[in-house]
Parts: C-alpha cells; sequence; structure tokens
C-alpha cells in the first residue's frame, strides 16, 4: 500500500508488460486522472528518449522503496515500523505538518503488517511524549526530529548486526 502524490502515475507496469494491474487505486478524496492507452504509452516511450529516461528512473525508485519496505518487514520491530511509516507520511506532506485525512489505525496496521490495536497502542505514546496529536480523521506532527530520531535508534535495536 502506498500513498500517490499530484503528478505520480499508477499501472505503467502493465502498460509495459501487458499483464493485468497488481493493485487497485481508491481516491480518498476528489482528484483528476488523464488515462492512457496502452499502445499510446508504448509509441511514447518508443519515440522519446526523455519519457523513457524519465519511466527508468521513476521504476528503480520504486525499487529502492520496494527494497526498503521489505526490509523494514524483514528487520525492524512493529514500533520502528510504524515509526518510518509515519515518517514517509509526513515527508509526503511537507511542507504541511497535518494529513488530513488521516489513515484508521487498521489501515496503518495493513501498511506496516500489523493489527489495529497495537497502532492504536503506539499512536497513543507518541502523543503523550509530544511528537503527534490525533483527532477528527487529522493526523499532526509536531516533533520530527524527534520521530527521525527514534527511526534511526530503533533500527540500529533492531539490527542484529550491531
Amino acid at each position: 500500500m502506498r500513498d500517490l502524490a499530484p503528478g505520480d502515475v499508477f499501472g505503467e507496469l502493465a502498460a509495459l508488460d501487458g499483464g493485468p494491474r497488481s493493485a487497485s487505486v481508491v481516491a480518498i478524496e476528489p482528484v483528476t486522472l488523464s488515462v492512457m492507452a496502452r499502445s499510446d504509452f508504448l509509441k511514447c516511450l518508443e519515440t522519446s528518449p526523455e519519457a523513457s529516461l524519465w519511466l527508468a528512473r521513476r521504476l528503480g525508485a520504486e525499487v529502492r522503496r520496494l527494497t526498503e519496505r521489505v526490509f523494514e518487514l524483514s528487520a525492524l520491530n512493529m514500533q520502528a515500523r510504524l515509526h518510518s511509516e509515519l515518517l514517509r507520511m509526513a515527508r509526503l506532506a511537507a511542507p504541511s505538518t497535518v494529513i488530513a485525512p488521516a489513515p484508521t489505525h487498521e489501515e496503518l496496521g495493513a501498511r506496516i503488517g500489523s493489527h489495529r490495536e497495537a497502532v492504536t497502542r503506539e499512536l497513543r505514546r507518541l502523543a503523550r511524549l509530544g511528537v503527534i496529536t490525533t483527532g477528527h480523521k487529522r493526523l499532526c506532527f509536531l516533533d520530527l526530529e524527534r520521530l527521525e530520531m527514534s527511526v534511526r535508534e530503533l533500527a540500529s535495536v533492531s539490527d542484529p548486526l550491531t
């Protein structure tokens, strides 16, 4: 699961290889979309080195993102995974420090391979520490520096080689 920002694309893998889409997309607020037929997409890549390079860079970034997520899911505990996801969300929302509507605790749990109850407990703990506030379908980041430090510390604790 991932959030898309303005200008992001989806469906490019299916357009490239002709296979079925591997995921569904759900808009949580009104959006404007542009659609391109597979044949037009392929023709654009064949005739434009700039478009091909753009797509190669985008796919490379996606491989890096997925590699990071695999590492998190296999090596980090739930707390570190949640803090990492919150930090990603904060960076995507920047310069705003508020995410509205915020994902539900159940959705956050699904993103990090955990469950709603554990997410709720950790979000409450972060709120008590003054790192975030939550309420009314909003998530407000109060201390991103502390959240970043927590991710670094928790990742090093989870690393069996350190």
